[in-house]
């Protein structure tokens, strides 16, 4: 039996204060498609907001191979808002989060969510501050420093534009926004952390500043306004403080900082639900700003931020498997769990074997019952195209493990093809072992599914579970 943690958008937005989804397609950034990381994929849309009557557009700096870093600023109120993204290079959906809310916020002309806005705050941002790092999707920059690491030092120009920006702004509020691992649950639930969100320490003793206080309580605002149906998959993010961290510098500043951390959702690879619900969070923060900023009254209440589930990354694997048969040759039978990774992430392939209970999956395969069967060799002496059709066809038969020459095989499958290892030992053994070069099934009387590496296939449906992660 297969499960899978998958909802529909329709599901998610169920029960929200306002038709959020109309709301979005009517507003949002449109062009972006459904996954841009890079400059040029952003390029059309900043085009466009430049030209935008309420946008000013300045350069502030430059990357370290000399793109520019472009602050934008809308609106002209006493209240400063300031917003980055992407300063880890390949954390896109922070930056098409962010552009999101910019575009419902100017597209609006009915005021949906409040009144005359732009006389009463100033929302500055910085979108995409690690272009180079963007467009080499990779975390640090082109000097392969971490820029959120730099905050202290300001080695790297960008971080140096941050610093600079945050100082010279002097913004009452500021939105960190960064893309977090899809491993991320919300504690004790078992369930992704759709979102993440966290006030990020002043200090080393964690105190609890005016500013601070402030952020919880424009958070705890935001989790009144998202879908109940979301509630669960919300999570607190926890990290000790650093001066080393943007987030920490600016709440150092008296900044009422927040970080904002799209997760993930199984069965949601381009994380479109995470966008989503980070650009109504920003929305409804700005909400929140012009709502308590001025009013210190104590009975606004921070208690729904501080009491969201912490966020941890122990909990979860792509692929669960649980109570599979081994039976060694020689040896007594025993049940072990596997846990595995698809090949985007490292370790990838099986990444953990035992008692496993402490894990969930995006796919949870139950395999009381089956038992581990060891692939059998498919030996080229010719030229296969391995189609998805003919892969099954051997799959089917037991065999998985290619030797001979390789030049022979055109894997057209989009799966992983597995060769027997040149030193003698091949991956035919008598239970799973760690790694991603092996090929195993899961078997009654019957083959089930396929153990290609960090792939896993189910031979009766003839399709990959891999797409449902």
């Amino acid at each position: 039996m297969v499960h899978k943690t998958h909802l529909s958008l329709s599901e998610w937005l169920n029960g929200a204060p306002w038709d959020i989804e109309q709301f979005y397609q009517q507003y949002s950034a449109s062009g972006l498609g459904d996954a841009p990381r890079t400059v040029e994929d952003f390029s059309v849309l900043l085009a466009e907001l430049q030209q935008h009557p309420l946008v000013r557009r300045r350069q502030v700096g430059s990357s370290y191979l000399g793109q520019p870093l472009w602050l934008y600023s809308i609106g002209q109120g006493p209240i400063s808002v300031f917003a980055w993204s992407q300063m880890h290079g390949n954390e896109p959906v922070s930056t098409a989060a962010l552009l999101d809310a910019v575009c419902m916020l100017l597209n609006d002309e009915e005021d949906t969510l409040w009144k005359d806005w732009s006389r009463l705050m100033t929302f500055h941002f910085l979108p995409m501050l690690n272009p180079d790092g963007a467009d080499a999707n990779t975390r640090h920059n082109a000097q392969s420093i971490d820029i959120n690491r730099d905050a202290s030092a300001l080695q790297s120009p960008e971080g140096r534009v941050l610093h600079q920006c945050l100082l010279n702004l002097k913004p009452d509020y500021a939105f960190n926004m960064h893309d977090q691992s899809r491993f991320y649950t919300a504690q004790g639930s078992g369930l992704p952390s759709v979102m993440a969100v966290l006030t990020p320490p002043a200090n080393s003793g964690g105190t609890v500043t005016p500013a601070r206080a402030r952020a919880a309580r424009v958070l705890s605002h935001v989790l009144g306004y998202l879908p109940s149906s979301l509630q669960d998959y919300l999570s607190r993010y926890r990290s000790p403080y650093s001066s080393r961290a943007f987030g920490d510098f600016a709440s150092s500043k008296g900044i009422s900082c927040m970080l904002l951390e799209s997760g993930y959702l199984g069965g949601d690879q381009t994380r479109s639900v995470p966008r989503k619900v980070v650009a109504m969070t920003v929305l409804a923060a700005l909400d929140g700003i012009l709502t308590y900023h001025h009013d210190n009254d104590v009975n606004y209440r921070d208690d729904a931020y501080w009491q969201l589930p912490l966020n941890v990354d122990d909990e979860r694997v792509d692929v669960l498997i649980q109570h599979l048969q081994v039976a060694p040759d020689g040896s007594e039978n025993f049940a072990v769990d596997v846990g595995i990774n698809r090949s985007d992430v490292s370790p990838n392939g099986v990444v953990d074997i035992g008692d496993l209970r402490h894990l969930n999956g995006f796919v949870g395969i139950d395999a009381r019952g089956l038992s581990f069967r060891a692939a059998e060799k498919v030996t080229l002496d010719e030229p296969v195209t391995l189609s998805q059709e003919t892969y099954l066809e051997y799959l089917r038969q037991g065999q998985g493990l290619f030797c001979g020459e390789s030049s022979l095989l055109n894997n057209t499958s989009g799966w992983p093809a597995i060769w027997q290892q040149k030193t003698g030992s091949d991956a035919s053994v008598s239970g799973p072992t760690l790694g991603n070069q092996q090929v195993w099934f899961i078997a009654n009387k019957s083959l089930r599914y396929a153990v290609l590496g960090d792939t896993v296939i189910d031979l009766e449906r003839g399709e990959s579970l891999n797409q449902y992660i």
